[in-house]
């Protein structure tokens, strides 16, 4: 009887892409990266690199319309920038939007109006042009965005490259997000609304993508997604390493303390595993601590260390246990 899944439930999405593409090699020479990182890379205009990216956001898969329709433009707005992190977490720049929407019939059209007006606010913000893409009607509202962007030549961060004795590094706080859907979910939206707005207008980090990119100190780099304990192993796994998190050192917001006192949640599994945080994880030089952060951030927070044993494990404390750090992100196909 043979062993093999049955069903994509049975899969992560890392174990379907290898699947699918595990014996595909990209035809283009020029092509640098393919599938497998947060963007492709490929040779661009002399001494720079392009990188192209797509993200599908579908109802009641990555959000309700019936508790966010009058969200309908941080709606538009989250589309853009989850595609927008993915470019920042390569080092680049992004420039030019593709934009598929699937929309139900029963829509109103101030409320598509409104969804288009978030990413063209969002896209503005950032610099970036919607060039195209296509309209269909559909039973669910999807969001198809396509991004490219560039970063010179010899900067481009990839997830490939940790070494043993690296450190680890975030941008921003953890959990914030994760905090903001649990007060969607549970009907409210003012008590701790800095953290619904995190939630839902998620801010990517391409200004501190590009600074860190520029300054040669990063070995490896990804957007945090699905969360932490889903998204470190990636890096680990493409480089064939482990890390050590320090539990203890996650960076968390005064909010996200006081939403899980009242709520009698442990802010450190927030931090951990709450997912769509969209900070920059990144992988480098302790040096990378004395990187001076762009206008309106703070520094990055060194949260553990690379080692060359595989596998991802926490402690508390410097002098405290290890014990394994096990995956409780975001999983596609659970």
């Amino acid at each position: 009887m043979s062993d093999q899944p049955q069903s994509i439930r049975d899969l992560s999405e890392v174990e379907l892409i290898a699947r699918l593409f595990s014996d595909y090699a990209p035809q283009d020479p020029a092509v640098v990266v393919g599938i497998g990182d947060d963007a492709s890379i490929r040779r661009g205009r002399p001494g720079w690199l392009e990188l192209v990216t797509t993200d599908v956001l579908v109802e009641d898969t990555h959000f309700r319309w019936s508790a966010e329709h009058v969200h309908a433009q941080a709606l538009g707005h989250k589309a853009l920038a989850v595609n927008i992190s993915d470019i920042a977490a390569m080092g680049g720049a992004p420039h030019s939007a593709y934009v598929g929407l699937a929309v139900p019939g029963s829509l109103e059209v101030s409320s598509v109006e409104a969804l288009v007006d978030g990413m063209r606010c969002c896209a503005r913000h950032y610099g970036v042009d919607i060039l195209g893409g296509d309209t269909v009607a559909a039973e669910q509202l999807t969001l198809a965005v396509t991004l490219v962007g560039e970063v010179e030549e010899g900067c481009a961060i990839r997830r490939d490259g940790a070494r043993p004795g690296d450190e680890i590094f975030v941008t921003g706080y953890l959990g914030d997000s994760a905090a903001g859907l649990h007060e969607l979910e549970g009907g409210q939206t003012s008590t701790f609304s800095d953290l619904v707005q995190r939630h839902q207008r998620p801010e990517p980090r391409v200004a501190w993508g590009r600074v860190i990119a520029t300054s040669g100190l990063a070995h490896a780099m990804l957007d945090l997604s699905d969360g932490l304990s889903s998204d470190l192993p990636r890096i680990c796994q493409a480089s064939n390493v482990g890390a050590v998190v320090d539990v203890s050192a996650l960076p968390m917001s005064v909010d996200l303390r006081s939403f899980c006192r009242e709520k009698k949640l442990a802010p450190d599994a927030m931090a951990l595993h709450g997912g769509e945080d969209y900070e920059l994880l990144v992988v480098g030089d302790a040096a990378l601590a004395e990187l001076v952060p762009p206008p309106g951030t703070s520094r990055l927070t060194r949260i553990g260390t690379i080692v060359a044993e595989p596998g991802v494990w926490q402690r508390h404390g410097l002098g405290g246990a290890l014990t394994p750090l096990a995956s409780q992100g975001w999983r596609h196909f659970g």
